[in-house]
């Protein structure tokens, strides 16, 4: 199995800081979507099939939209996309604050 910690530094800047959380497992399942809509080239964005998102913190979802408009084509075929309890409407069908503890 291969499991990579993607890279979240900005313009190849050598930092030693890891602000967004994206880890990509055999290149075709990631967990969170922090750096992942920004990693590597188009057609290693297309392999992953398989998205879980832990929560709904900026540094997990951050590229999210990017890596939608990145891979999606209009086809049924598209990435299946897994959240937790956090990232959906609360019972009463109304979305959940931010601060909000269940």
């Amino acid at each position: 199995m291969k499991v990579a910690l993607l890279p979240s530094s900005v313009a190849g800047s050598a930092g030693s800081h890891q602000f967004l959380t994206s880890y990509l497992i055999n290149d075709t399942v990631a967990i969170d979507c922090g750096s992942l809509g920004f990693h590597d080239d188009l057609a290693a964005q297309m392999r992953v099939r398989h998205l879980f998102l832990s929560h709904s913190h900026m540094d997990h979802i951050a590229s999210l939209p990017v890596l939608l408009e990145n891979i999606y084509d209009g086809n049924a075929d598209c990435i299946t996309a897994v959240s937790g309890p956090t990232l959906s409407a609360s019972p009463s069908g109304r979305p959940r604050s931010c601060g909000s503890i269940l």
